[in-house]
């Protein structure tokens, strides 16, 4: 006997609810069309993100990377993809931004410089309210010979790095973007995940102590005019996805297309860290909501 009284069918002949039915199974795993990636400039001597932060600009490299990158773009009526950045004209968030379209997948990106610069702040909490929401943070290491502390990114919502050395032929071989242990001046900050490298080795425990990974580049290949070398590092619950980096792991501007296929992959191997399955189910629920009261007659 059928005892199923309280629902029934519609038939929906809407064709727009077969595309909203695939972005809806998209919502998982990070695999939508649309993405944010927080970009800093880490200039020569610098190691924490406090110091990233505080950059007002960058050198011709950093903004040769940018142009690699994408279109700076300006925010006032942008059509596209912007992050969350304000796009009125008020230009809360800066006046310009960097975007770009790669095989389908629409990027946005947060870029340090480019976002207001706050006199008296130390935090630059304008800054970090957006790449400090980022999945994966990009950052741009101009200077080789001093270690990235990955460590002093205290935002739990960080779950990627991806370390970018510009390789010129008279850079010699960079020394590792090292993850130490956690400065004594932060008692109160939140535990911080483990991290796992790709494109290095970690290097083995001493004095007894459990060494944190440290990203071992190797040392450059024969490059052109310039390249790009790269170095990954996950937070537990993520981790490496193919495809793999190259060996060595350097990108020349002609690989560009190569080099957003692994920038994006590592975007959405993020959204497997526990930490994301609540907002991927609210994420989901709530488009399923929109779609039911949108196609059928509740």
């Amino acid at each position: 006997m059928n005892t199923c009284t309280k629902w029934s069918l519609t038939r929906v002949s809407n064709a727009g609810l077969a595309h909203d039915l695939v972005e809806y199974s998209q919502v998982e795993a990070g695999v939508g069309k649309k993405m944010k990636i927080g970009v800093m400039y880490c200039a020569p001597g610098q190691q924490t993100e406090k110091e990233m932060y505080a950059n007002r600009d960058g050198s011709p490299e950093w903004e040769a990377f940018l142009h690699f990158l994408g279109d700076r773009v300006p925010l006032h009526g942008f059509p596209g993809y912007t992050g969350s950045l304000d796009t009125s004209h008020h230009c809360f968030n800066g006046t310009h931004t960097v975007h770009t379209e790669v095989h389908g997948t629409e990027l946005a990106f947060h870029v340090s410089t480019l976002l207001p610069f706050t006199e008296g702040d130390p935090q630059q909490v304008e800054r970090k309210k957006h790449i400090g929401n980022d999945n994966l943070v990009v950052v741009f290491q101009q200077d080789p010979a001093t270690p990235v502390n990955l460590e002093s990114f205290r935002s739990q919502q960080n779950h990627a790095f991806f370390i970018v050395t510009p390789a010129r032929p008279s850079v010699s071989a960079p020394s590792s973007p090292q993850i130490p242990a956690r400065a004594p001046d932060a008692p109160d900050a939140p535990e911080s995940e483990p991290l796992v490298a790709e494109g290095g080795s970690a290097p083995p425990a001493t004095d007894g102590a459990s060494a944190a990974p440290a990203l071992a580049l190797p040392a450059a290949s024969t490059p052109g005019p310039v390249e790009y070398r790269v170095a990954i590092a996950y937070c537990s619950g993520c981790g490496p996805h193919s495809p793999q980096l190259p060996s060595p792991p350097c990108f020349a501007p002609e690989a560009r297309d190569l080099f957003f296929e692994k920038l994006i992959s590592v975007a959405r191997a993020t959204w497997e860290a526990p930490i994301f399955a609540y907002k991927i189910q609210r994420m989901r629920d709530e488009r399923l909501s929109r779609i039911a009261r949108q196609y059928a007659k509740l």
